[in-house]
């Protein structure tokens, strides 16, 4: 379906229904970006980081600038931390701290990681 809305706009950018597609697809992004969050939380929040540190690494990877990063970040870093994976722990709450210094889960970071 993603494929489809990137193919049309590509090919018809000009198109009556170009901009339609675009906003299709970004809606669709979003909404397979939730799901992936939503996953992620839920193991997340009953302790199993194993589980959660690869949802959240999808999450920031395949899903960017979607208003998932800051949370996405946090879990990764949180859950990297947990597993002993100080490295990419770090890694993770470096980058959210960069990148979303003023946020709630920087502020977390700093106390919890």
């Amino acid at each position: 379906m993603i494929a489809s809305f990137t193919e049309l706009a590509k090919q018809y950018p000009n198109s009556q229904y170009a901009k339609e597609a675009a906003d299709k697809k970004l809606e669709t992004l979003k909404m397979l970006a939730g799901k992936e969050d939503y996953i992620a939380f839920f193991y997340f929040k009953r302790g199993m980081y194993d589980s959660s540190l690869p949802r959240y690494e999808g999450l920031i990877s395949k899903y960017p600038s979607l208003g998932f990063d800051e949370k996405a970040l946090f879990g990764a870093a949180y859950s990297a931390n947990k597993l002993g994976e100080s490295a990419k722990s770090k890694k993770y709450r470096d980058e959210l701290l960069k990148r979303f210094p003023n946020s709630e889960e920087a502020r977390r970071a700093e106390k919890e990681i």
